[in-house]
């Protein structure tokens, strides 16, 4: 199953850092495991890594785009297209560890992204009814 395929995943230490920062709190037991994994990493080294020193760690698909899905709902940073934020570098670098076999994690991230796409309307439409009250026009 391509969500358990075990993948060695490299991000810059910036992007790991922000993502366990994002979801340390959940009570998933891949994330907690991807938490252990780099907090023995991070202690297995004199100098910790920092910025955008890459650090490469063994998890899966499903840990990826679960990690991604949080991102996404950070919405004060999903919209930066700059490519020093955080947004675009860890979509780019997560995308480029999809495997073209299966093509579960590109096809997860297209899917949360389009769902993400339909939430912005669906709010939008909410704020035109309520602005335009008896015309509305459902545009």
């Amino acid at each position: 199953m391509a969500q358990s395929t075990q993948i060695n995943a490299t991000l810059q230490a910036r992007d790991w850092e922000f993502l366990i920062g994002i979801s340390y709190f959940l009570q998933s037991g891949d994330i907690q495991d991807l938490i252990t994994k780099l907090r023995v990493y991070y202690n297995g080294l004199t100098e910790k890594p920092q910025g955008n020193t890459n650090v490469t760690i063994t998890t899966t698909e499903g840990v990826l785009v679960s990690l991604f899905k949080l991102f996404l709902k950070q919405k004060t940073i999903t919209t930066q297209t700059d490519n020093n934020q955080p947004y675009l570098r860890i979509r780019t670098q997560i995308l480029a560890l999809n495997n073209t076999a299966d093509n579960f994690i590109l096809n997860s991230i297209n899917n949360l992204e389009s769902s993400g796409q339909v939430l912005y309307g669906d709010i939008r439409k909410g704020g035109r009814k309520i602005i335009m009250m008896i015309t509305y026009d459902n545009n």
